[in-house]
């Protein structure tokens, strides 16, 4: 009996031995779990904070590419604005020598019946109503030119405020 009740004993210390171990071993696991568990929540406090940067970061390059979209369509409308102003500008300048043309001649024709006069004393009157005919036609073309100038001018003006609208 006394072999039996040491060898409980021994099974007790034993069995106490290993309870111990497995209770220590279950603290561990727990406190391992518990950790995991921080470990979780951190990780997604920090996938949220992500995922709230990203929705950001989306939103601004959304807004960027609004942004960028609005000054291709400004350029665009400065380009054709810039158009219209060189084509106006080129045809002023063309209608400015035409005008200097005409009135060269004009001054031209203006002059001649005082030439015709020095060459000859008594101009006839035909010469003097063809001349004073061309100097008639030379300013209704000058008149006429600076109407369409004008004209153009307003309508140039009404294409940017169209644009512009």
């Amino acid at each position: 009996m006394k072999a039996e009740l040491r060898d409980e004993r021994k099974q007790r210390a034993i069995t106490a031995t290993t309870r111990s171990e497995l209770r220590g071993g279950l603290q561990g696991l727990e406190q391992r779990v518990e950790m995991a568990n921080k470990v979780k929540e951190d990780a997604v406090k920090r996938y949220k904070k992500l995922a709230a940067q990203m929705e950001d970061c989306q939103r601004e390059v959304k807004k960027a590419r609004i942004a960028l979209e609005e000054m291709a369509a400004a350029l665009k409308d400065d380009d054709k604005r810039v158009k219209n102003l060189q084509t106006e500008r080129s045809m002023s300048l063309k209608l400015q020598n035409q005008r200097l043309v005409i009135e060269r001649q004009d001054k031209e024709t203006r002059d001649k019946p005082w030439e015709l006069e020095g060459y000859n004393r008594a101009p006839t009157k035909a010469d003097i109503a063809t001349l004073e005919s061309k100097i008639v036609k030379l300013e209704e073309q000058l008149d006429q030119e600076a109407k369409e100038r004008s004209s153009q001018v307003h309508t140039n003006r009404k294409v940017e405020e169209t644009q512009q609208n």
